[in-house]
């Protein structure tokens, strides 16, 4: 999911490039809120009655699903709706996805628009030559940890109530929505991770290693380590 967000977060750029704040918000509305509606009425509907006839909280057939206990129980407006809807197992879709990214979208366009002013993406330069040594491409994940650790303490990893999203939390994404528009502002970044690819990809293997070596030693001692430390999402189809 964080490679979806950085992508997202270039795609943003080129997108606002070529149009004004208006523009981007209407094809953010097309985009995005169009499937993320369709979704709601056609498919999330099908899934939520497969879901609760399998584990048997309802007996009946689809239409009658449909127009009672769908509405009344499992659509994401009843009384029972809260932010972390879109992101439980209960669904198994990932519409949470399309909605919270319209919603980055609308809430740094403005910086985002102010930020590609030429006057702007020049001071970015100052970034890039910090950026520019080998491994300091790195330091952009400093943001993302501080945030990921300050965004609900305090969980480190996974918070329970939001292990849903993709094993990360909500602003978390947001921090990669916006260091990858960053990046994308000056193509010198892209130099940058040139040069330290190898580097992170060593690191990549190496705290792999560390994970799953953390993870084999709680078995083989039989002794469970703090959840809120060690906790690893569920999977989520």
């Amino acid at each position: 999911m964080p490679l979806f967000f950085v992508i997202s977060g270039i795609s943003a750029y080129f997108s606002l490039a070529r149009r004004s704040v208006s523009q981007f918000t209407k094809e953010r509305v097309q985009r995005l809120m169009l499937p993320f509606v369709v979704g709601l009425l056609i498919i999330l509907p099908v899934d939520a009655y497969y879901h609760a006839v399998s584990i048997g909280d309802f007996a009946g057939g689809f239409i009658q699903f449909t127009s009672g206990p769908y509405f009344t129980k499992f659509f994401p407006f009843s009384p029972n709706f809260s932010l972390t809807f879109f992101a439980g197992p209960d669904q198994g879709i990932y519409l949470w996805y399309l909605f919270w990214l319209f919603i980055f979208s609308v809430i740094t366009v403005q910086f985002f628009k102010w930020l590609a002013t030429g006057e702007n993406r020049n001071k970015l330069s100052n970034l890039y030559t910090i950026c520019s040594r080998r491994g300091g491409i790195l330091l952009l994940a400093i943001p993302i940890v501080l945030v990921n650790i300050a965004a609900v303490p305090p969980y480190f990893i996974v918070p329970s109530l939001l292990s849903g999203y993709g094993g990360w939390k909500l602003p978390t994404y947001l921090v990669f929505f916006i260091t990858a528009y960053v990046m994308a502002c000056n193509p010198r970044f892209e130099e940058s991770v040139e040069k330290s690819r190898m580097l992170a990809l060593l690191l990549g293997i190496l705290f792999s290693f560390l994970w799953i070596g953390a993870f084999l030693t709680r078995k083989l001692i039989g002794r469970e380590w703090p959840a809120t430390i060690f906790r690893c999402p569920p999977f989520r189809h």
